[in-house]
């Protein structure tokens, strides 16, 4: 597949400080948000109790965000990597199973893998961001977030990362099983209407309101079949035509549903 101008695969997908860690846990402290405090904030993330862990990716977050003006985030970005903080935030990432599996799920621990998602999101969005994740397995731990988490938030930060990191690594993401587990999200939080006994299934009737989720998903997917016959080919293979246009071009059918015939079977993307 070609790019076309004003892909919405061009530019890069960031992140700041989310409403819901702040509803938890209070306002971030914006002495935290020094670049001088980076290494304190990796430390943190590495060793620190959970309310710790949460503050210090919180504050890498923003550190890694264009969102945020008053230093150079490029600068910041290479000074988290240079202090090993990709390794601690994948680290943090990948740490704990699942919320639901946690024998007593703790939403401390469980924003904080969030928080670690979108800075890495961030840290993705620069060169040696993207080679230091990449070094350190972050492909496999993003993909296998994808498969294992459920929550949209920290799910749209994964499809940043992986959309941040696509375009140099599309066979490396195809390799792990990403295409799949980006096919599977963006039809499931995509576009559905109501069957006859009221079960919801995908269409490209209607946009599902959501968060993110499925524009982060599509982006990731549209950069890992740019110029790349086999990823393009294997989507073509799991997607019926109407929801590949709509994936990867954003574009509705003439007649808005899809027709019954072209929809996938349950398992058209299980290897």
């Amino acid at each position: 597949m070609e790019d076309y101008p004003g892909s919405l695969a061009q530019g890069s997908v960031l992140f700041s400080d989310s409403a819901d860690w702040e509803a938890h846990a209070g306002p971030l402290d914006v002495k935290m948000c020094r670049p001088s405090f980076v290494p304190t904030l990796v430390k943190m993330a590495s060793t620190g109790r959970p309310a710790e862990k949460l503050a210090a990716a919180r504050a890498l977050t923003l550190l890694t965000s264009e969102n945020t003006a008053t230093h150079d985030v490029n600068e910041n970005r290479t000074s988290i990597v240079s202090a090993k903080g990709h390794k601690a935030l994948l680290a943090m990432l990948s740490e704990n199973d699942s919320l639901a599996n946690l024998a007593a799920p703790d939403t401390t621990v469980f924003l904080a893998r969030e928080a670690a998602a979108a800075a890495l999101a961030n840290l993705c969005a620069s060169a040696d961001g993207r080679e230091a994740v990449v070094g350190a397995s972050g492909i496999t731990v993003l993909v296998a977030a994808l498969v294992r988490e459920e929550a949209e938030e920290l799910l749209k930060y994964c499809c940043g990362a992986l959309g941040n990191l696509a375009s140099e690594n599309q066979d490396a993401i195809a390799a792990a099983g990403g295409i799949e587990a980006l096919i599977s999200l963006a039809k499931a939080v995509g576009i559905k209407e109501e069957d006859e006994e009221g079960c919801e299934k995908a269409s490209l009737d209607e946009a599902e309101e959501d968060n993110g989720l499925e524009i982060n998903a599509s982006i990731a997917l549209r950069k890992l079949a740019i110029d790349n016959a086999p990823n393009y080919k294997k989507m073509k293979e799991a997607l019926t035509e109407s929801m590949l246009r709509y994936f990867l071009h954003a574009e509705l059918p003439p007649e808005g549903l899809v027709p019954e015939e072209e929809r996938a079977p349950p398992d058209a993307f299980v290897s």
